[in-house]
């Protein structure tokens, strides 16, 4: 009986704190207006002010990613626009129709309810506003409704976008998984494409189950059932929609939030793809790539000093103005200085080029790196070689000084004598690893001169239809703009005439698809004005 009174008395006690907590949210649901507001500012406020934060991180992976990098920060770019898009759209809606809701709460204040018949109407449209507006309190109720779900609605919306580009992530991993292995038909790995075939085919049926509100869960079958909940968890898992399954069953059990979720899909399409989808030509006669090919078009982003200048004179701070600077830039526009800069940008396939064409070792190794049990030095085999050379080389200095380690100083052989036949063995050594040492240094230096000069011979220089690409000083640079990487060539022009000249590049690319080289040509115009 003690025992049976004890659990009474612990079932109370949880009911009474279910009642509490339940009375707590009703309370705080009535003044949550203040939370959303408040916090829908300040939201609201950091959004856009992240935005700066967003294109340096899309600009960083757009200019240094290539290859698996740019394959997989591609969703990742996805994600970040497509979140900012929801949440800066949605949570600015929210502000202002919860403005709009004050505003109403302060009207009805003041003029109570909409007064139709002393607005003195006809009765047919007294007849129609009273059915089509009803009463204020409505109004002001319907408002609060939207305000309060939208709120939810922008979260649940971002979180739906993440497993859905998480789903996409896997798939694209197995097509690229499918593509990197795969050097000819008769060696494809099949079993990559029919699991990648299998695995969207899965995922489309747990997609329609979601997007018909759980069709398939009412299937009252016990062996269906069964087996689509495994189906059901794994997907789930892979995707992270196990995190807001509170949130979004809870949307979908009433009738008046099912409508916005069935709104979900087409709108998270709609924020991904509209900028690509619709686009409004005004001048249909215009087309920079054309004119650029030709050297008829001027950009002061191709021209060092005019970008700057451009940017002082609108006063415009570098992370207010994300622009992807030109694979080739020229130091000046009106050229009033006896020395020309020319900076080529590198490309993600440069190392590709560089590697397999040119067969130039790299100085790191290529792709993603985890360091904390590795370092990313690539380990050049020529370096090594001559490492091995070295300890060759002075390998017999190291059995004599063994040798006279062993020695016991004698009568014959004093402590003196033992320690300048020491000395000597060291100094011939330390000579022998000055010689190599300084090879190696040679070597590096030799090496980064390769590495220059194969990225120059990919890149052929004319002016006024004349090569100048044996008159060019290039060095390795980083670009201040946002630290792209690449040459920068040094061009005297004391022997130019005065007037319009045109540089002519021709830039040569690995097109890793079909595993050879492509051509891209550019014409920057500049003036000689002193």
């Amino acid at each position: 009986m003690a025992k049976l009174k004890g659990t009474d008395h612990k079932h109370e006690d949880l009911i009474i704190k279910k009642n509490f907590l339940k009375e707590w949210l009703e309370k705080l649901q009535q003044e949550s207006w203040q939370l959303e507001l408040l916090i829908s500012g300040f939201a609201l406020f950091g959004i856009y002010e992240g935005k700066n934060w967003i294109n340096d991180v899309l600009l960083s992976m757009e200019t240094f990613g290539y290859g698996a990098t740019n394959f997989f920060s591609g969703l990742l770019a996805l994600l970040l626009e497509g979140g900012w898009n929801i949440f800066f759209i949605n949570l600015l809606i929210h502000v202002i129709l919860r403005g709009l809701w004050i505003g109403a709460i302060g009207l009805r204040y003041v003029s109570r309810d909409i007064d139709y018949e002393g607005l003195d109407y006809s009765s047919t449209f007294t007849s129609y506003l009273k059915r089509t507006v009803g009463e204020y309190d409505d109004f002001i109720e319907r408002l609060e409704k939207i305000c309060s779900v939208l709120f939810a609605y922008t979260f649940l919306l971002f979180l739906l976008l993440m497993s859905l580009l998480l789903f996409f992530l896997y798939c694209l991993g197995f097509l690229y998984l499918f593509v990197k292995y795969t050097t000819s038909p008769a060696d494809q790995p099949m079993f990559l494409m029919a699991l990648f075939f299998l695995f969207f085919l899965l995922g489309f049926i747990v997609f329609i189950d979601f997007v018909t509100l759980g069709a398939l869960k009412r299937i009252k079958s016990t062996t269906f059932s069964k087996g689509y909940m495994v189906l059901y968890k794994f997907y789930s898992y892979i995707t992270l929609s196990f995190l807001y399954r509170p949130l979004l069953y809870n949307f979908i059990d009433e009738k008046y939030t099912r409508r916005l979720f069935f709104l979900s899909i087409p709108y998270i399409f709609m924020i991904l793809f509209s900028g690509s989808l619709f686009k409004s030509e005004a001048f249909p006669h215009w087309s920079s790539s054309e004119a650029r090919e030709n050297g008829l078009l001027v950009s002061k982003l191709n021209y060092e000093d005019e970008r700057v200048k451009w940017y002082k004179e609108n006063n415009m701070r570098r992370e207010h103005l994300k622009e992807r600077l030109p694979m080739i830039t020229l130091s000046q526009f009106m050229v009033d200085k006896p020395l020309m800069e020319i900076f080529i940008q590198l490309r993600g396939s440069d190392q590709y080029m560089l590697s397999e064409i040119d067969n130039i070792s790299p100085y790191k190794n290529p792709g993603f790196n985890f360091s904390l049990f590795s370092n990313d030095e690539y380990d050049d085999p020529n370096i090594e070689d001559l490492n091995e050379q070295k300890l060759a080389a002075t390998e017999v200095y190291r059995e004599q000084k063994k040798r006279l380690r062993k020695q016991k100083v004698t009568a014959r052989l004093t402590k003196e004598m033992l320690k300048v036949k020491k000395d000597s063995i060291q100094t011939l050594m330390d000579d022998e690893y000055i010689v190599w040492e300084e090879k190696i240094e040679t070597y590096k230096k030799d090496h980064i001169k390769q590495v220059i000069n194969g990225l120059k011979e990919h890149v052929q220089f004319s002016l006024d239809n004349k090569s100048i690409q044996d008159d060019l000083d290039c060095y390795m640079y980083k670009h201040p703009n946002f630290g792209e990487l690449g040459i920068l060539c040094i061009y005297s022009l004391d022997s130019l005439s005065m007037g319009k000249h045109l540089m002519d590049i021709k830039r040569d690319y690995y097109n890793m698809s079909d595993k050879d080289i492509m051509t891209s040509d550019i014409s920057i115009p500049f003036y000689k004005v002193k």
